[in-house]
This record gives structure tokens, sequence and C-alpha cells, in this order.
């Protein structure tokens, strides 16, 4: 051996080596630099030696091998692997047994952490335990800290689905020696207590771990085997001991005599032979040594072609499947045609209206491969050639047809490994490339929440930053994906370069294996098994589906039985009704979900089955009825109800009949537990023609059925009535689009470019309140210049057309949110982790809906005459400057308006700094209890979204009748009948933004309205959005708050004009707008109306005015009586309403202070409370939260504010306590007072200004009880 050079700094395996190759360091010179393989080895192994001298080796063998399957240990592979070959080439048997707390120290003082062999230790990049699907069966393998466990499925699905291709003894020799090595493993995990897909501690760069003894001898013991253990083992599955042969190694073999980091003999042959035992010394190695097994034996029976073409096909499958789920659209172009000889697949797919992607799978075929060397590197330079002459090949063909998109084409490189090291060149022709591995495409496709676009905007942002050579795709794509879409660690520094650890991405590798819990289970037979993953992918719900059905219809299979339940519809249904497909759907997920509520209840009764798989299979009775579903009258008797049923085997025919569908209408789960019950009892003639004891009686089904599935609101169908809400109809709506963490970063980046360097340097930290604003000012006039620029290269009709679709399918998803948030809420999370999905949700789809509204209005105002078609990507881009110029307004505001003081500051970055802490302060808590609050409301009003009896039909008040036609020349029921015709109208044309020139639709309106030309002119007039000449600046008539999109109740938002009219009116422009919007329009202003929020000044006819004023008041005067009786019902107080204090009445004061709302008096505490009871509607910008505290608190004392005209009866009352007293007959004792304010509902107020008096929300009250008074009054003592 060369002397080693002392000197040289300690590298990791994975990090770069330092002879300048390119490569990694154990891919280069690692070997090199560290001839373990030398007879001289390192002296602290030659001491490690002498101490494993003094021990039995058939003791130390099997406890450093049961080391190696202790999860803290995963990132100490080799220096466990080392010692196990020392101890290996032990000769003879030492006298001294050793407890696994010695033996750990022994290796911490010869294998350090920081020594040699330790800093050659890699993060693992790999899970603990993982699963490999085989025949169909579960095999629990550990894949140490390399990534070849996809490799290994790949290889043995690829021979497992072509045996016939195969030559029979490559079959004969592969298929034997892979089950057995996967049986031993997997017995191991089941002895050891360990399970697929498990993970281990962060322990990287630390000392190795031991544990208890009894863990220890139970990890010691999984490893061994005695020989007859395996005989016996093995033969369950028609194998012998002879197909471990190739894997086996006798302990004391002279291939030990030179231990080794780079040739390990222990990786090809894992099992060591000790007397009449067989120790698995290292489990972590026979996923690697197994797929090398697979390519020797290939080579040997001349297999290799049929094995890397089947193997390239499986992984192009895999890939299609990936791109799937990403929702790439593949196109039908015919390429170029192919050499034979390279080893690739391609497709051309669709991501945006204007964008391309060529897919290029390139595998190793496993020329050259060394039968001794299974990390040996692949150098194919003259593949690579053929590589680079047929990607430039591909580049001109395809941009000659590409006259119809942008000349980008994005090319994503998929490189299919065997196991080894390979060098292959990639050039990008000029292209924006991204090379990834197919085992880390198929992470990113299973994380769920990435669309077709997600890669191409990641490789965008990936080519501005430079990283650490050897960081993977994965690894990078982790920091982006963990860092809102964006390299930017924080704001405050732009990254210049990014060091990586390798393995960085394990956590979402460690995130898809869970969510997506890949394994096999039985179908209809004993030996039938098909590959299944989770149908809810954010939970650990145990309902599943095929594995490539996923986000298709397909059975669902139940699992936590003692046998698999599989649902599905009959055959025939799918083929002759398509009709019934979403709601073949909707059954198969009821029942599906109600077997795994069931579980607890029903598994028992199922137990004597057995494990076979038991079949439900559905059909409907009259299924062209259930194509055309009505809306039934409630129903509540069922004795007429015939559900028919067959038993055969183990399988379940199940016919559910249409009289059912009045009993799934209701809102409560009625119909469903009918269906359940009928289906347990079927269950019961299950158990009864397998002459089994029919444990499943009407009593006990419906003694389980109350536990596992009461009566109430948990329920999973829904028929809805579309007709009476078209919000609910998805019908030509698009999937939502909600706003792009990436294009929000990006339009963050660079920002301080713009502005004056002189004015706004590096690092200067904005101080006083007018500079804010103007700095916000001049951040909001970039973000408006920006919007603008891009927008005039766009059609008008491209622009609004997809503008409104997109406001479509917003509108759609909001209203069956609110439809289903109950339950939701009641089935799966229940109220507090509902709050928590809400929180992020809610300030997303907020975001979107108001930036798209906005993006309307400003096309709306001034129509763009380009001829550009509007992208998926460049609608992403319009509505992230869009939200940020809003976002900027709102700060401003915040600023003006003093609720909060942001921090402002020109950042290194580029971007400008926010204090988002003081935000966060109030924003955050305030949410949480509003989405607390609208959850409870969702609950409690659920019934209330059920029509029951459709032909009533309530009368119109005759006030808001005359107040409506007062305000807008159209009484309420015209403008009513205005909304219908527009929605019905709408869904005729059958699209989501349906249109017709205005002469058209004056027609139509005539036609089907039978209005008079006025009537028609004043409706359009009223409810459409025209052109003008800026959309910055107000029309005569209105005003700016009736212009900027923070404001709330605008004349001119789209929410209040949800026609938009095209440019060039005098010419009869066409007119757009989207049905489910008007819908939500229309309930807008009678909501405004009804609530009291509608916007009335001096210029507002006297018939609002008084509507206004009366609602206002009877609200309040409900909310009072609301609380009242809340007191009355709750406590054993005297409780009082509108008690005067004033002149002349009981409680007599010299002047009018006004009354108590609600007196409550507790004799026994001897306490008084003041209530004082506001219906308020909360402020939704800073101007209305500005107002609502100006209200409550004032600014100067002179303010005649709520508050203070309440402390002022507050302090009256204390100093006059003895009137009180006589005036109520109480005894005349020392009563404490105090003073409270309840509000309708939560606002944000108090979250944001200290209150003189203590503030509780009704919806707190009505959750916490009294407790919640007792701690709000006592917080206000102390």
């Amino acid at each position: 051996m060369a002397k080693r050079n002392r000197n040289l700094k300690k590298i990791g395996r994975n990090d770069s080596c330092p002879c300048g190759s390119g490569r990694k360091y154990k891919h280069c010179c690692l070997s090199k630099n560290l001839n373990l393989s030398s007879k001289k080895p390192l002296p602290e192994l030659d001491l490690l030696k002498e101490e494993f001298r003094k021990y039995s080796p058939s003791e130390l063998i099997p406890m450093l091998s049961g080391l190696q399957i202790l999860p803290e240990n995963q990132s100490h592979t080799i220096r466990l692997e080392m010692a196990i070959q020392i101890a290996c080439s032990l000769q003879s048997e030492g006298e001294l047994s050793i407890d696994p707390i010695h033996l750990r120290d022994i290796l911490n003082k010869y294998l350090p952490t920081d020594g040699d062999i330790g800093i050659l230790e890699d993060p693992p990049e790999s899970l603990f335990t993982e699963n490999i699907v085989v025949y169909g069966g579960n095999y629990v393998i550990y894949p140490g800290v390399t990534e070849e466990t996809y490799i290994l499925s790949a290889l043995l699905e690829s021979i497992h689905l072509s045996e016939s291709d195969f030559p029979i003894d490559f079959i004969l020799a592969v298929w034997p020696s892979a089950l057995s090595l996967l049986i031993l493993s997997n017995e191991i995990a089941k002895r050891a207590g360990h399970f697929r897909n498990m993970t281990s501690p962060d322990t990287w760069r630390t000392d190795i771990v031991s544990t208890d003894e009894s863990q220890i001898q139970k990890l010691t013991s999984s490893v061994v085997f005695t020989k007859k253990e395996v005989d016996e083992l093995l033969i369950k599955h028609g194998l012998t001991n002879e197909s471990l042969t190739p894997f086996k190694i006798p302990a004391g073999d002279y291939v030990f005599a030179n231990p080794s980091v780079t040739n390990n003999p222990l990786i090809l042959r894992p099992l060591v032979e000790i007397e009449d035992k067989i120790v698995v010394t290292h489990p972590g190695s026979i996923v690697s040594c197994l797929r090398h097994f697979i390519w020797v034996a290939a080579y040997r029976y001349n297999a290799v072609k049929v094995l890397a073409e089947k193997y390239k096909n499986v992984l192009w499958k895999n890939a299609q499947e990936y791109f799937r789920l990403m929702h790439f659209k593949p196109l039908n172009i015919d390429l170029p045609s192919l050499k034979d000889n390279l080893p690739i697949k391609e497709q051309v797919f669709r991501i945006d209206s204007d964008k391309l992607v060529y897919v290029q799978l390139t595998v190793d075929n496993g020329d050259g491969y060394s039968a001794e060397d299974p990390y040996e590197e692949w150098k194919p330079a003259v593949l690579s050639q053929d590589i680079f002459s047929r990607d430039k090949l591909i580049n001109q063909y395809l941009k000659k047809i590409n006259n119809f998109l942008n000349n980008d084409i994005f090319v994503i490189k998929i490189f299919g490994r065997i196991g080894r090291p390979a060098q292959i060149a990639i050039h990008s022709q000029g292209n924006q490339t991204l090379p990834i591995s197919i085992e880390d495409l198929e992470v990113v496709s299973k994380l769920g929440d990435l669309d077709s676009l997600a890669l191409w905007k990641y490789a965008r942002a990936e080519k501005k930053y430079n990283f650490s050579p050897f960081s993977t795709f994965l690894d990078k794509f982790s920091l982006y994906y963990e860092h809102n879409h964006s390299f930017y660690l924080d704001d405050r520094k732009k990254p210049t370069h990014l060091y990586l650890l390798p393995g960085y991405g394990l956590n979402l590798k460690i995130k898809v294996k869970h969510m997506w819990d890949k394994h096999a289970s039985l179908t209809s037979s004993s030996d039938n098994f098909i590959v299944v993953v989770r149908r809810y992918l954010e939970s650990n719900i145990p309902i599943y589906v095929p594995e490539y059905s996923f986000g298709r219809f397909s059975y669902q299979l139940i699992e936590g039985y003692l046998q698999p339940i599989w649902v599905g519809p009959t055959l025939e249904i799918t083929k002759c009704f398509p009709k019934l497909n979403k709601t073949n759907l909707e059954f198969t997920e009821t029942f599906s979900y109600w077997l795994w509520q069931l579980t607890p209840g029903l598994k028992e009764h199922l137990s004597p089955l057995g494990r076979t798989p038991i079949t439900i299979i559905f059909s409907f009775g009259e299924p062209e009825k259930w194509v055309n579903i009505k809306k039934s009258k409630i129903n509540t008797d069922s004795s007429s109800l015939s559900f028919n049923w067959k038993v055969s085997d183990s399988s379940i025919k199940f016919t559910i009949p249409i009289e059912i569908e009045p009993f799934l209408q209701r809102h409560d789960n009625l119909g469903e537990r009918l269906m359940l019950e009928s289906l347990m009892q079927t269950f019961g003639k299950l158990l009864e023609s397998k002459n089994l004891h029919n444990t499943l009686d009407i009593a006990e089904i419906k003694r389980f059925l109350d536990i596992h599935a009461p009566f109430g609101n948990k329920k999973k169908i829904f028929t809805v009535d579309t007709s009476y809400s078209v919000r609910l109809d998805d019908r030509y709506v698009p999937m939502v689009r909600k706003l792009q963490k990436h294009d929000v970063q990006e339009q963050m980046d660079e920002l301080v470019n713009e502005l004056d360097k002189q004015k706004y340097p590096v690092g200067k930290v904005i101080e006083s309140k007018i500079e804010k604003e103007k700095l916000c000012e001049k951040i909001v006039d970039i973000y408006y210049a920006r919007l603008k620029s891009i927008i005039h290269m766009y059609s008008w009709e491209s622009l609004i057309k997809r503008f409104i679709t997109y406001n479509e399918a917003l509108s759609h998803y909001k209203a069956l949110k609110d439809l289903t948030t109950a339950t939701t809420i009641e089935c799966f999370t229940g109220v507090p982790l509902k709050v928590a999905e809400e929180l992020e949700e809610t300030q997303v789809i907020t975001s979107t809906a108001l930036s798209l509204r906005t993006l309307i209005e400003i096309v709306s105002a001034e129509p763009p005459k380009g001829n550009k078609e509007l992208s998926v990507a460049d609608f992403d881009m319009l509505l992230a400057i869009t939200d940020r110029l809003i976002n900027w307004s709102m700060i401003s505001d915040h600023i003006h308006t003093k609720i909060i003081d942001h921090e402002l500051s020109i950042l290194e970055s580029g971007r400008i700094g926010v204090d988002k802490e003081a935000f966060d302060k109030v924003y955050n808590p305030f949410m949480k209890n509003k989405i607390l609050e609208h959850l409870e409301h969702s609950i409690s009003s659920f019934k209330s979204n059920f029509i029951l009896n459709q032909e009533e039909k309530t009368d119109i008040d005759p006030i808001y009748e005359a107040a409506f036609k007062a305000e807008f020349g159209l009484s309420l029921s015209q403008i009513i009948d205005f909304y219908h015709f527009l929605m019905d109208i709408g869904f005729e044309q059958e699209v989501a933004a349906p249109s017709l020139h205005l002469s058209d639709m004056k027609l139509k309106l005539k036609e089907i309205l039978m209005w008079d030309d006025e009537t028609i002119e004043q409706a359009i007039e009223l409810f459409s959005q025209f052109p003008r000449k800026k959309w910055e600046k107000p029309p005569a008539g209105f005003e700016y708050n009736d212009i900027w999109p923070w404001k709330y109740n605008r004349r001119l938002s789209y929410i209040r004009r949800p026609l938009v009219i095209g440019p060039k009116v005098e010419e009869n422009p066409l007119v757009f707008w989207g049905p489910c919007h008007v819908e939500e329009a229309c309930i807008n202003l009678i909501g405004l109306v009804r609530t009291g929020r509608y916007h009335i000044n001096e210029n507002t006819p006297e018939g609002m005015k008084s509507l206004i004023g009366t609602i206002i008041n009877e609200k309040g005067k409900r909310f009072r009586q609301k609380v009242e009786q809340w007191f009355i019902d709750n406590t054993s107080c005297k409780v009082d309403h509108e008690v005067p204090i004033k002149p002349g009445k009981k409680l007599n004061a010299e002047i009018d202070l006004g009354d108590i709302d609600v007196l409550v008096i507790d004799e026994k505490s001897k306490r008084i409370l003041l209530v004082e009871c506001k219906d308020l509607n909360y402020g939704r910008n800073p101007q209305e939260i500005a107002n609502e505290i100006e209200r409550l608190i004032g600014d100067n004392e002179e303010d005649n504010s709520w508050t203070k005209k309440h402390i002022k009866r507050h302090e009256w009352v204390k100093a006059n306590v003895d009137v009180l007293i006589r005036a109520y007959g109480l005894k005349n004792e020392l009563f404490l007072v105090d003073s409270l304010f309840i509000v309708s509902n939560e606002i944000p107020a108090p979250y944001i200004r200290a209150m003189p008096l203590p503030f509780i929300a009704y919806s707190q009250l009505v959750r916490n009880g009294l407790s919640s008074l007792d701690e709000i009054l006592s917080m206000q003592e102390s």
C-alpha cells in the first residue's frame, strides 16, 4: 500500500474528488487513497482485530449483524461492515462473552465517527425499511444507505411480466434465489418487529448506537437462522436451501483476510455460515446483492438484451404514469425513427397551450457489466455521442413543427440506472433541460400538489443558482419545495452558492412512501395479488385503490379486517351506463368509508370467514332512473325499501333500489344507515353460507351502527339539485387554479432594482409613516406597470374568457366546500384539524379570488388590443403580480390607518423586507378564531343547505321590493329574474364563460322576461363592467373606493357587476359572464342588504336608507335577545334587559346615560355584570377595521365611542350600586360590578388594540360557556 497522506483533508464519499475529475470521491480515488485491501491495514483495524480475538465469532458476528438493523445505526453502515469483516476473518474462537454496551464502546474507540472509516459514511438516502412487491407478495427489505430498491423492484417486475421471453435457465436461476433472499429479509423484519416504510433518526456523524440487552438479543436472534429454520421457511414457498448457495460464505474464509471499504465480500454474499447456522450479516446489502446477481445471471444465460429491453419498458411505463399524475398531456407526434441500438424511450407532451415537453428516458443497457464489481462505472462514450445527435435531430424537428408555439422546448432527461454509476453527457441544445432520475421523478409526481408546470417552473428557478457539485435533483427540489417554491432561505440575502448534504431530499421520499403506502393485497382468490396505494393520501385511512387506477374510477380495498374487503360496481353498470360513473364512484367511496368506520364493531363478526378476500359488488335497481335523479319530498317510512342481494363463495352482489334516493337526499345519514343495515345482513348470510354461526342479528347490527355510524350529519352521499344552486354544478367548469407559490416568489425578486437607488439604498430601514406610505405607493405603481406592460400583448377576448372561466371554477370550488364542510369535519378531520387546514387554505383562496376579480375589472376597464393567447403560465404570472399589487396596497392601508406599523427595509437580496411578526401576531389568532366560528356555523346550519320542499316559494317583502326599486330602478324580484335569466341562458351554451352579442342579449331579455327597452337598458347598465379610459380613475358618479379591489362593498366591483361588456360598445360588442359568479353576485347583493352591510350615503334614496336602518335595529335587537336568553338558560342569575340609566327611571341618574343591554345579577357570588351587546359585521380591510376601532374606542377623549359610553354607565353603577340593589330587591351586601362587551361574531379590533373593557365573541361564549366569562373577567381584573 502506498504511504497514506496524513495531511489529506478528510473527504466524504459523496464529495467532489480532489483529483479534479468532476466525479464523486467514492467513484474515483477512494480506493487509491484508502486502499484497505492492502496487506498492511490501518493500525486501528489491527487493534480492533486484536480486541475481537478475545471473543467468540459465533457470538460476535450475530451481534454486530443485529446492530445493523437498529434504526439508529443506519448512518453507521460502513463502520459496522468493516467490523463484521474483521470478525468474520477470525480463525479461532475466543473465550469471552461480550455484552452489547461493551461492544459499542469497543467499536466507537477503534472506529470513531471522525476516523478514516467513519468520515466516509453518508447520511442515508433511503428509508430504514421499504417494501418490495414480487409475485404479489410483500417483502420488507433494509435498503441501507443505497437507493437500489426501485431498481430491484423494476428488474423483478421486468422478469415477472415477460417470463416467457427469457431463457428458461435464466428464470430457473433467478427466481428461486431472488425469492429466497427476499423471504429471509422479510422474516428478519418480522422477528425484529419491523414493518414497511420505517424511518431512522438522524444520527449521521455520531457514535455507533447500542441499546438494552433484551432489545439487542431480539435483533441478534432476528438475523440468525439454523439451517433447519431456513429449510422450513423456504419449503413453504416451494424453495430449497440450494437457492441461497450463491450468497453464502463461511466465517473465517480467506476473502476476509484483508477488510475493505471498496471491495467488501459481504456486499455480494451477505449470508455467513457459522457451524449449523446462517447469519445474515448485512441485511442492507440484500437489495444490491440481488440486483447484481440478476445481471450476472443475465450474462451467464445470454439474457442481457432481453432484460435490458424489458427493464427499459417497465421504467417507461412508470414514467408515463408519473407524468399522468402531474397532468402532462401526451401528444401523438411521430418523431424521427430511432437507431436500433439506442437504449432510450421518448415522447412529446403538452404542459401548456404554448409549451411542449420532450421527454427522453435513457436506460443503462447492462453493456460491459462487471461480474466482480457491482459498482464499476459505465462509460458509454459512443452512446453519449449518439444521444447528442438524437437530441440535435429532435430539437430541429420539433422547432420545425412548432410554429403555433413559442420556440422554447422544455426537455426532461430521465436516467434509469441498474445500480452501477454512469457518465452520460447532457447537451441542452439551447433548450431548458432538466436531468432527473426515474426514482426522483416518482417522488415529485406523487407529492400530490404539483401540476404540469411545476417542473418547468422549478427548472427556471434552479438555473439561477450554483449548487454543490453532487446535489441530486431531489436534494435541490426538496429545498425549493420546502421554501415556498423558491431557493431563498429567507428574504434578507439572495443565495449564491447552495451546499446541500447528500440525502437532503430524503424527507420528500419519506413523505411520499407514507402517503402512498404502496403494497400488495389479495383480490378474489388466495394467490391473486394486486398492487394498491392509499385512496386518501394525506391520512392514515386504510382505504386503497389499485396503483395504476389512482385518480381514476376503480374498485376500492378496505384493510383492517382479518381479510381484505373489496367494493365496486358491477361490470354491466360501468359498461352500459357510463353516465353513472360519478354515482358509481360516490357509492364505492361511501361503502368503503363506512366499512372502515365499522371495523371495530364488524371485524370480530367477520373473523370466522378466515383470510379469503370478500368482494362486494353493487348495482342499481332501475339504473336508467339513477341517471337523472330528481329532488324528492322527504321520506321517513323505510318499510317499503327492498334491497336485493346474492351471496356466492366470498362474493356479495348487492342491489340498491331507486326508492332509497329520497332518504339519501336528506341532510342526515338515514339513507346511508339503511343501506349499511341491509349490507350487514348480507354479511350474516355470507356467514350462514359457510355453515358458520350468524352473529349479525338485527339487534347487534343496530347496536354497532349506533356506535360507529350514529344518526346525524356524518354522511358521504350528496344529492344536489343544481337548478337551485348552479354553483354546485360542475359541468363545463375546469379544475380550480389557485395562486401559485413559485410565481408569487418570483414577483418578489429584484424589486429593489426598480427603485431609486439613491433614495432607497440597500440596508435602509424606512422610519417615518410618510416615507413608508410613499414606498408602498411606489411598489404598487411598479406592480401595476408590470401588469399593464404584459396585459397589452393579449387579446381581450382570450383574457376575459380565461379569467371568467377560472373564476367560475373558484366559485364552484367555494360553494362545494361550503356545502361539504360540516360532513368533512364529521367524517374525517374533527374541528381542530380542520381549523389548521383552513388557516392556510383560506388565505390562498381569498387571495386568489381577489386577484382574479381584480384582473377581470382591469381588463374590462381597459380592454387590450393584442393578439397573444393566454397560457396557464401567463395566467399564473398575472395572478401573482396582481396579488403583490393588492398585498402592498393593503400594507399601505395598514400603515395609513395605523392598524399595523409594518417595519420596511431595503434588503441585500433585492427584495423589500416586511416585518411579518407584527402582522402574524394579529392575523393568526383572529383568523384561527374566525375560522373556528365559521366551521361551527357550518355544522349548526348544515340542515339549511337541503331544500326539502321546493314547491314552496317565499313571497318577497314589499318593503324590499320598494327599497330596491328606489335604489336601483329595478325591484328585487326583477333583479332576481335578471340573474336567473343569465344563469339559464349561460348553461345553454355549455361553456364556463358564455357570451352573446349585446343586441342578442337584449332580444332574449325581451323574449324571455318580456321587459321593455328601458328596463333592459337599466339592468344592463346596472350590472355591467364597461370599458373606460383608465381603470385607476373612477368614472363620473363614482369614488376611488369603488375601484380599489382591497376595499369592500364597491359599486364597480365584479361581484356587483357580473356582466363584462367588450370594447367598441357602439358596434354591438360581445358580452361575457359566468353563471356561477352570477349566482354568487345575486347572493352577495341580497346578503349585503339583509345583513345591513349595504353601503349608504347622502345620495341613497330614503326607502333603502329606511330599510337598512330597520334591518340594523332589528338585528341588534335579536342579538340582544339571544344573549339575554343565553344567560337565562345557562345561569341561575337574575337577568334583565334594556335597563335605562336616566332621570325618572329605577336607575335614576341626573343625565341620560343610555341603556344597559343585558343586566346579569349573580346573588350567590355577589357580582353584577353589565353586558353591552353589539351586532357587528367584522372589518374585512384596513379601512373597515380602522372604522371598527374608531367606533369601539375612539382616538381621543372627546370621542363618544361605544366603550366610552359604556364606561360612563359602568362608573355610575359602581358609584350607585345601592340604587341598583334597592331597585332589584337585593340584600344590602357588597356587590362587585363588572362590564363586558359581547359581539355577534369575531371581529379583528380586539386583536389589534387593547380594549378598555373585556370583549368576547358570542361564538366563544357558546363554545366555552361560563368558564370563558370567568377567564376574561379575571384577566381584566388583573
